[in-house]
């Protein structure tokens, strides 16, 4: 199905998803001007780059979002961030070189949460299982 991007901008910008129509979007990384977000709805997992952030004038599609976004998972964090890497980075200034930090879990989408490495047991994320398998 194709889509314009200026129905796509409009769309996110009243907050609802061009692909299913579902009102909103699950915050991913960021970086830069732009952050991705994805489709609130587990079934449509539509994912989308916007930029700037607080504003949005420029919307490219990135796919479908990973399943570690669905619903709200217990993650395993490790040297500060998820084995799973699902929470991104932000600058932290233009450099030179610039710097990128870990998305802190007080910054996490609302209901995802931590615990260490000895509590796997508790870990809800496929991803960071796997991780800390291995």
């Amino acid at each position: 199905m194709m889509h314009s991007v200026d129905a796509d901008l409009f769309a996110i910008i009243n907050n609802r998803c061009p692909d299913c129509g579902n009102y909103g979007f699950i915050g991913g990384p960021r970086g830069g001007a732009g952050q991705n977000i994805f489709c609130a709805n587990p079934e449509c997992m539509a994912a989308f780059m916007v930029a700037p952030r607080k504003a949005p004038m420029i919307v490219q599609r990135v796919g479908k979002a990973e399943e570690c976004h669905y619903p709200p998972k217990v993650h395993i964090l490790a040297g500060g961030v998820t084995l799973c890497r699902f929470h991104g980075y932000r600058w932290l200034d233009e450099g030179p070189p610039p710097s990128l930090a870990a998305i802190m879990p007080v910054e996490w989408p609302i209901g995802h949460s931590w615990v260490g490495r000895d509590e796997f047991e508790d870990c809800t994320c496929p991803q960071c299982r796997k991780a800390a398998a291995s």
